[in-house]
């Protein structure tokens, strides 16, 4: 079981050899670490196991539940509360701190709505059941399911599914004499990021996009569902941006500058990372209304998903309405933005980040990661109170509206451009510090025999 004490203690070792604290002390004999001699070694896992004696279980249940007590969407009062929360923290625990704030181009829904037109007449409720087990899925106040960076619009039309929306699937579509021009491609999750998915419609004719999780990807194929499991229910929607991040990440209307709030804007018709055409996620349990009504050829092998009827691909006689009105506006974007001075190197620069931000509540993504990031603040506190300092400078980073499409760290960086060319050494991500079981990381190759000897040094409870 990986816990937010375990899991950060490992983040800080992995990085260890950059972070290289100063102290004088002796502590017993231990084999070196990578990147350390053996002296250096003995000195460093002395300061490591003060940083690891001050994460416990206890303070971060705390920081989770204040973290996940209501649904805290980019710009929104409760999302301001979030990065104070965060920014108090630091600053408690001797870190200097601010919150740094940009301006960035991004739409909350004012509306959605999708309608089965032919050959039933059915409009879905686009919102998930409630448990009497969870009072926190009945609220008001969790955001309209949308894809962040939709345009408004209009479309009715037939509907044909392409699978997962990939270049592949519709190569097989026309191999079949099915054309998707001028129709609402149903497509599933999975395999690529949604605005992927988004834009190879667009490339291909389609006017609009529905997206829906299988439970054979997610859902009871996978495992019992919430509230018995952890798999996603019939009803649940997932949300997430469309951008077109694999273009450029960002604030849509400021390509390569920082958003200040003076800052020269695009049009939104000039930003190439911007969908043309509307899309919205579905639930499964509304998109089988759909599928189960096409008819056309059986899907090629692969395509089957676990809903219990044969899926075929259209078009038709299924036939949709989609009607979305979004509300664009340049809004603030907040990060918060700790440092620690380094001792010898203060213009090398280690960067520990994560998320802040969340579509709901984000028990999992952002906030198992926000509350490994606070628990690794605490640890970082107690060393510098008895007066220990990282070699080199030490930045911690709460980032805002990564939700959006990683907006308050790409604006960071292109304010610090030049800066962080020179200075920045390494950086550690944590997103979803804590899901499950399951330990994961990815890096760069030359880090792989230090996470592995770090895997060997954390003692995970059982």
């Amino acid at each position: 079981m990986i816990t937010p004490k375990s899991f950060l203690s490992l983040g800080l070792l992995a990085l260890a050899p950059l972070l290289a604290w100063q102290d004088d002390s002796q502590p017993p004999t231990q084999q070196p670490l990578i990147g350390f001699s053996r002296q250096s070694s003995l000195r460093q896992l002395e300061i490591e196991g003060i940083f690891a004696s001050v994460p416990s279980p206890e303070s971060a249940r705390f920081h989770h539940r204040y973290l996940t007590e209501e649904p805290h969407v980019e710009g929104q009062p409760a999302q301001r509360r979030v990065a104070e929360y965060v920014l108090d923290h630091f600053q408690k625990q001797g870190i200097p701190a601010e919150i740094v704030e940009y301006q960035a181009y991004y739409p909350y829904p004012r509306s959605v709505a999708v309608q089965l037109l032919e050959p039933d007449k059915k409009e879905f409720a686009l919102r998930e059941v409630g448990y009497a087990v969870d009072k926190d899925s009945f609220s008001e106040d969790v955001i309209l399911p949308f894809h962040a960076y939709s345009p408004s619009g209009e479309v009715e039309g037939q509907v044909v599914y392409a699978n997962y929306g990939l270049p592949d699937d519709y190569a097989a579509l026309q191999e079949r004499g099915i054309d998707v021009r001028g129709k609402v491609v149903l497509v599933r999750y999975g395999r690529s990021f949604r605005g992927v998915k988004v834009r190879v419609a667009e490339e291909n004719g389609a006017a609009a996009v529905l997206i829906y999780s299988d439970p054979m990807d997610d859902g009871y194929f996978q495992g019992d569902v919430y509230p018995e499991g952890p798999m996603r229910p019939a009803s649940a929607i997932q949300r997430g941006s469309v951008e077109f991040i694999f273009i450029y990440p960002g604030d849509p209307l400021t390509p390569g500058l920082p958003a200040h709030s003076d800052a020269q804007r695009i049009s939104p018709e000039q930003a190439v990372n911007l969908p043309r055409i509307p899309s919205q996620p579905l639930s499964y349990q509304d998109a089988s209304q759909i599928l189960k009504s096409l008819r056309g050829p059986v899907v090629p092998k692969g395509w089957q998903g676990a809903l219990p009827f044969t899926y075929h691909v259209g078009p038709g006689p299924s036939r949709v309405h989609i009607r979305l009105q979004m509300d664009f506006a340049v809004r603030p974007v907040w990060n918060v933005i700790g440092r620690i001075e380094g001792a010898d190197y203060p213009e090398e620069w280690v960067i520990l980040g994560n998320h802040i931000d969340a579509w709901t509540y984000g028990a999992v993504d952002p906030n198992s990661g926000t509350t490994a990031l606070l628990q690794v603040a605490s640890g970082l506190g107690k060393l510098i109170r008895e007066g220990k300092r990282p070699r080199r400078t030490l930045i911690l980073a709460g980032w805002g509206g990564e939700e959006y499409g990683l907006l308050g760290s790409t604006e960071w960086g292109e304010d610090l451009r030049d800066e962080l060319v020179r200075k920045a050494v390494a950086y550690l991500n944590v997103d979803v510090g804590v899901s499950g079981s399951d330990f994961a990381a990815q890096s760069v190759p030359a880090l792989e025999g230090l996470i592995r000897q770090v895997t060997r040094t954390v003692r995970v409870p059982c």
